[in-house]
């Protein structure tokens, strides 16, 4: 069993906007409402119909857009979902958020230059550390074959939430992958002892098994 890193773009959590909600006097509001709402629910054509209306009221309102991107991009119509993402950061430029989530479209498509700009964008703009951010742009270095750089955005994630046992499990992986294997099995150990995630740990248990009889490839 090859190891392979944890986590795709897609699960990755990621920002709904609930911001327009308290202008419910504005039709465009009301439609966004509605399209989070069978979003939430998994009803992605439905969240779509809706956020379509409330981008037809009022073009200019950003957050429908960022809302249906998150809909395609469920939907994995990841260049409609860019689209979009790209559409709300033009009518509001310093949307950390908007950032994100295209980062994470363009991640889903193997473009990770792209996603690696987008995340860092997301970093510099929002005004918290994102655990999110850092850990998935250390997928976009990993997926580019770049361990070392990996390393060091799973190590940020930690630092932000000690208990982000995805980026723990992602660092072992790159540790193994740079040949260094004690501190891989020490990240893969933490997982299987403390992750309350069974898959995870189970695949960190058998990356371990990998480790002690051959090197990870690729």
């Amino acid at each position: 069993m090859a190891s392979r890193f944890w986590v795709g773009f897609l699960l990755a959590v990621i920002f709904i906007s609930l911001l327009g909600m308290s202008c419910q006097g504005t039709t465009g509001s009301q439609y966004n409402l509605r399209g989070l709402q069978y979003l939430q629910n998994g009803q992605y054509d439905k969240a779509v119909s809706e956020f379509s209306k409330a981008i037809k009221k009022d073009p200019d309102y950003p957050f429908p857009y960022n809302n249906r991107g998150l809909a395609y991009q469920a939907m994995k119509e990841y260049e409609k979902a860019i689209s979009d993402y790209s559409m709300a950061i033009k009518l509001s430029p310093f949307w950390g958020e908007a950032y994100y989530n295209r980062g994470n479209a363009y991640g889903s498509m193997g473009k990770y230059d792209e996603s690696i700009a987008d995340y860092t964008r997301a970093i510099e703009i929002l005004s918290f550390p994102y655990v999110m951010a850092y850990h998935n742009r250390g997928l976009s270095y990993a997926n580019k074959e770049l361990p070392e750089k990996a390393i060091q955005e799973f190590t940020m994630a930690i630092k932000i939430d000690p208990k982000h046992w995805d980026s723990y499990y992602n660092r072992g992986i790159a540790y193994a992958r740079m040949g260094e294997d004690d501190k891989a099995i020490n990240d893969l150990t933490k997982v299987i002892q403390f992750s309350n995630n069974p898959q995870l740990a189970e695949l960190a248990e058998a990356t371990m098994n990998d480790i002690t009889e051959k090197e990870p490839s690729f």
